[in-house]
C-alpha cells in the first residue's frame, strides 16, 4: 500500500509535473492497482489549485471517499480559508477573494507601498519567538533598488533557524528568500515583495520575464504555469499573517515603471488586503 498526501499548484520549475504525473503513472504503468482518493483531489478544488491527476476515462475505477480529504490547514493556524483566498486571487476573482478575506479576522492581510513600513509591520506582529521574513519571486529582479536582491544566495539553515539579531536570520528582514528556498516551509509572518514578473493589468494577470534590460511577455506554456504557481507558494508561506510590499515604481526607470505595479496594488486591495500607508 502507498499513501500519498498530494496537492496542486506547487510546480515551479522544470521537471515538476504535479498531480498529472500521478495520473499518468497510475493509468500507464499500474493499471492493476486499486486507487482510492478524495473527490476534491479527482475533481479539482482550491486545495489542488484546480488541477486533477486524471482526465476523462482515466477516472473510471477510482474509489472516492470524502474521508480522505484533509480539509483543516495545519500551516495557516489562524486562517483555515487562506488557501481558498489565494486561489481566488490567482484566478482573478477579487469579489470572491474579498468575501473570504472579510471572514478571516484572525489572519491579517495587509499591503504597503513602503518597504520600511512593511518591515515595521512585521516587527510589530512577530512577538516573542515568532519568526518573520521577506520573500519574493525569483523573477522579481527589479526590486533591487529597494534592497530586495533575489539573485543573492542565502543559507537556508541560517535564514530559518538563526535567532533574531543575527544578520543572516529571516528575522533581520534584510536577506530575501525566493520560492525555491521556502517551498514546503513556513514562517509565522511573511512580507511578500511583489515583482513585475506577475502583473494585474485591467482585468487579468500578465506574466513577464526580464531579459537583459527589457521585460518580455512570457509565451512558454511551462512558464505561464510556473509564475502563478510561484506566487501561490509565496502567498501561502505564513502561518499567522501576511503583508505584501508593492513598489511605487519609478517613472525614470523603464524596467520598473509605476504601471508595472499600480494595477497589482489596486487589485490586491480589492481582494481584501488592508493598506497600511
Amino acid at each position: 500500500m502507498v499513501v500519498a498526501l498530494v496537492g496542486g499548484g506547487q510546480e515551479i520549475n522544470t521537471g515538476e509535473a504535479g498531480l498529472a504525473e500521478w495520473g499518468r503513472a497510475l493509468s500507464g504503468k499500474f493499471r492493476n492497482w486499486k486507487v482510492y482518493a478524495a473527490p476534491e483531489a479527482i475533481e479539482g478544488g482550491s486545495s489542488t489549485a484546480g488541477s486533477t491527476p486524471f482526465d476523462g476515462a482515466q477516472r473510471n475505477g477510482v474509489v472516492l471517499s470524502q474521508n480522505l480529504h484533509l480539509n483543516v490547514s495545519k500551516r495557516t493556524v489562524r486562517g483555515d480559508t487562506i488557501t481558498t483566498w489565494v486561489e481566488h486571487v490567482i484566478k482573478g476573482d477579487s469579489h470572491s477573494a474579498k468575501l473570504v478575506a472579510e471572514n478571516n479576522e484572525y489572519y491579517p492581510l495587509a499591503i504597503s507601498r513602503d518597504l520600511s513600513k512593511t518591515k515595521d509591520w512585521l516587527k510589530s506582529h512577530a512577538k516573542g519567538l515568532r519568526r518573520s521574513g521577506l520573500i519574493a519571486s525569483s523573477g522579481a529582479r527589479r526590486l533591487r533598488p529597494h534592497g530586495v536582491n533575489v539573485v543573492e544566495d542565502i543559507s537556508n539553515e541560517n535564514w530559518f533557524l538563526n535567532p533574531a539579531g543575527n544578520i543572516r536570520s529571516s528575522n533581520h528582514l534584510e536577506l530575501v528568500a525566493t520560492e525555491f528556498s521556502v517551498q514546503g516551509l513556513e514562517l509565522d509572518w511573511t512580507g511578500l515583495c511583489w515583482g513585475a514578473d506577475f502583473r494585474f493589468v485591467e482585468d487579468s494577470w500578465q506574466m513577464w520575464n526580464l531579459s537583459g534590460t527589457k521585460w518580455q511577455r512570457v509565451k512558454s506554456k511551462d512558464k505561464l504555469t510556473f509564475i502563478p504557481n510561484k506566487y501561490r507558494v509565496l502567498l501561502t508561506r505564513a502561518r499567522e499573517g501576511l503583508i505584501v510590499f508593492c513598489s511605487e515604481g519609478d517613472a525614470s526607470d523603464e524596467t520598473r515603471l509605476p504601471q508595472f505595479y499600480g494595477g497589482t496594488y489596486d487589485y490586491l486591495v480589492s481582494c481584501g488586503m488592508k493598506p497600511i500607508d
